[in-house]
């Protein structure tokens, strides 16, 4: 049998898996490549060198890091990096100054909780948690003013309700100092300063 090979006009299926190297009716095997080093498909077709990248600088001491998108403008962003304790702030390239030095702040986040740091932005206003510890909120007042701080949650959120019908709480009112009467042995000195949300499950004292 004569070989041939076929000519390849397109490369924009990228790298095909090697179960489809022998399949020339599939389509994106047509135009697929076994390997796509240094180069990244175009939908038109073709493909172009893949872009380099450029070295801006070191993190604070060198230290493994987390590196943490703040976009607080559609044409103005930010590049948070944290390391152990420290909190330094990049923008276009270059680390924000505080005269002489970098301008950084101190976090309770230590090497075990960067891997695990996860976040939300809003505004100027960035919300941390890290599973070990309370949630920390992030605020921008100016390029080199920052503050991290617990938030002090007012509403919540709360755990999974309660669906043990033979554990209640009895309210001594409703308004000023209030006592919280268990019908079991619920309080333990975790609970002290921690919210509590309280649902009725008598509503026959309550007027239409």
């Amino acid at each position: 049998m004569t070989t041939i090979t076929p000519p390849q006009l397109a490369f924009s299926a990228g790298e095909i898996s090697p179960l489809l190297h022998r399949r020339p009716d599939y389509q994106r095997a047509q135009t697929g490549l076994a390997k796509c080093r240094g180069f990244l498909p175009l939908r038109q077709g073709g493909f172009t060198r893949a872009p380099g990248t450029v070295f801006d600088g070191y993190t604070r001491g060198n230290a493994a890091g987390r590196l943490i998108d703040f976009e607080f403008a559609a044409d103005d962003a930010m590049t948070l990096e944290f390391t152990p304790g420290k909190l330094r702030f990049w923008r276009y390239g270059q680390p924000v100054m505080s005269g002489a030095s970098p301008y950084e702040i101190d976090t309770p986040y230590g090497a075990n909780s960067l891997p695990k740091l996860q976040w939300e932005q809003s505004a100027d206003v960035i919300y941390l948690v890290d599973g070990l510890q309370p949630m920390q909120k992030l605020s921008r007042y100016a390029l080199n003013n920052w503050t991290i701080a617990a938030v002090n949650h007012s509403t919540g959120p709360f755990r999974v309700q309660n669906l043990d019908a033979a554990k209640k709480l009895a309210v001594s009112g409703t308004t000023g100092t209030v006592t919280l009467t268990a019908t079991s042995a619920l309080f333990t000195a975790a609970h002290v300063g921690s919210l509590i949300q309280l649902e009725p499950v008598d509503f026959s004292n309550i007027p239409l």
